[in-house]
Parts: C-alpha cells; structure tokens; sequence
C-alpha cells in the first residue's frame, strides 16, 4: 500500500472516530436525559424504536472504523494492541455486543 493510500485510511478512519465521538456526546447530553419524559407504560416501544434507528445511524460509521482496523491489521508493524497498550480500541468492538 502505498503513502497516498496510508494517508487516506487515516483520514476516513479519523473522520468515523470523530463523527461517533459527536454521536455519543448527542446522545449523552440530549438522548439519555428525554428517557424519562416517556410515560412507563410506552417505554418498551419506544426503546425497540430507538434501538433500530440508532443502529441506523451507528451501524455503517463503526462499520467504516471496523474496515480501517482491518486494513490496518494486514500491515506488518505489530498493532497498539499486540504490543500491550490496551487502550480502548482494543476493546470496543466485544464491549459494544456486535
């Protein structure tokens, strides 16, 4: 692969990371607190509801971190991960149930 290449992939993976952290932060500040403005007897529905349409939305951005992950693995410098710095990427595909 050449530089242009390596170059690119961090872009569009810098881009993902940045566009999910604005997503979690969304959804910390404004998602999570509205919760309890749903009555109790409809939260179930509205929970299956939000579930699907956040997967919309989430699903294809960390998609495109998964597929720079595994660009970046065929490469043969050992990954931050390999070499004990734990840090959460390392992690965060099991943590988030896949």
């Amino acid at each position: 692969m050449g530089p242009f290449w390596g170059l690119a992939l961090y872009a569009v993976h810098a881009d993902a990371t940045c566009a999910m952290a604005g997503l979690i932060w969304f959804v910390q500040i404004v998602h999570y607190p509205l919760f309890g403005a749903v009555p109790p007897a409809a939260f179930a529905r509205y929970e299956n509801l939000n579930t699907q349409l956040t997967n919309r939305v989430v699903a294809p951005t960390m998609g495109i971190e998964l597929s720079r992950a595994a660009l970046r693995s065929r490469r043969r410098r050992p990954s931050v991960c390999s070499r004990g710095l734990r840090g959460a990427g390392c992690y965060s595909w099991p943590a988030s149930g896949l």
